[in-house]
């Protein structure tokens, strides 16, 4: 194994890093990442699966290289109580459509079933398996925007679970755009480069920006301007406030669009947006009420 392991997602690695299989786990996981940018999330499923996989065999199970994830996870349940949860039974669907998709293929019809299976399981169990054999928190070492919307992500869908509703593919979408947001500059050309900074040196920007805002304020009711979760940008997401919440003197966002990178999310994801913006809206709370004239 090279020392010199390049990550690009993660801000720290393991001690163990140079180790075999300790760096494999690692860049599956941002293979799994880059893949749910692209929106192949039957291929992001198998990456994950990867993921978890080179993480067990990195571990002191008693495992043997050429160990599938069923044997692998039944060794890891033998030797640890963290791991209890992950028996056979919860890990079934995941490693069924783990095996479909590698060996026959998939479809966009597989869409939806691979992105409820990964957030059901396979960050959860990665997460977990990182933690208790590689000694390593994920949440920790990962870049803090990516990590952040991942526990965005998941803390949407569990809410989704307790209601009920947790189907569609949009939980990671948050995360796939803030990824191909950071990627933009290498992919643009330097006129377009050119174009752009000549916009901001005129002026031109920041006026079709106001225009744009003046457009979406238009169509929403509660508005109030928030730091875009996915250009980062300050001000730049415009979010509508849940009028009924409101009333009841809470702020919480139900859709959002951004002036500036331009994503707009819709009303079916209206519980990941209100994770995205619930650290932000939170502390103004009284600020907002103030302006609607509902101050307590």
């Amino acid at each position: 194994m090279n020392e010199h392991v390049t990550l690009l997602f993660f801000r720290s690695s393991p001690s163990r890093i140079s180790e075999d299989y300790v760096a494999a786990a690692l860049q599956n996981f941002e293979t799994f990442i880059f893949l749910i940018a692209l929106r192949r999330y039957p291929s992001a499923l198998a990456a994950i699966a990867a993921a978890i996989e080179s993480a067990l065999q990195a571990s002191s199970i008693g495992q043997k290289p050429k160990d599938g994830l069923q044997t692998l996870l039944k060794r890891a349940l033998s030797v640890s109580a963290a791991m209890s949860q992950w028996d056979d039974v919860r890990t079934t669907a995941f490693r069924d459509l783990r095996n479909q998709i590698t060996h026959r293929g998939f479809s966009p019809r597989d869409d939806e079933r691979s992105i409820l299976e990964i957030m059901k399981t396979g960050i959860p169990l990665f997460f977990e398996v990182a933690k208790e054999f590689l000694e390593f928190d994920c949440r920790e070492g990962l870049h803090t925007e990516y990590a952040e919307h991942l526990q965005v992500a998941v803390a949407a869908y569990e809410a989704a679970c307790a209601e009920g509703s947790a189907g569609g593919t949009f939980w990671l979408q948050a995360l796939g755009a803030s990824v191909r947001w950071s990627l933009k500059d290498n992919f643009q050309s330097s006129w377009e480069l050119m174009a752009l900074e000549g916009a901001d040196i005129h002026g031109d920007r920041y006026l079709m920006h106001q225009e744009a805002r003046t457009e979406i304020e238009k169509g929403f009711e509660y508005p109030w301007d928030c730091r875009c979760p996915i250009c980062l940008q300050d001000d730049a997401a415009v979010v509508e406030l849940d009028g009924a919440a409101l009333d009841g003197h809470q702020v919480v966002a139900v859709l959002f669009e951004c002036i500036n990178c331009g994503y707009a999310s819709k009303l079916r994801e209206q519980l990941l947006t209100k994770q995205l913006f619930r650290h932000q809206l939170t502390p103004i709370r009284e600020s907002i009420l103030k302006s609607y004239g509902l101050a307590t």
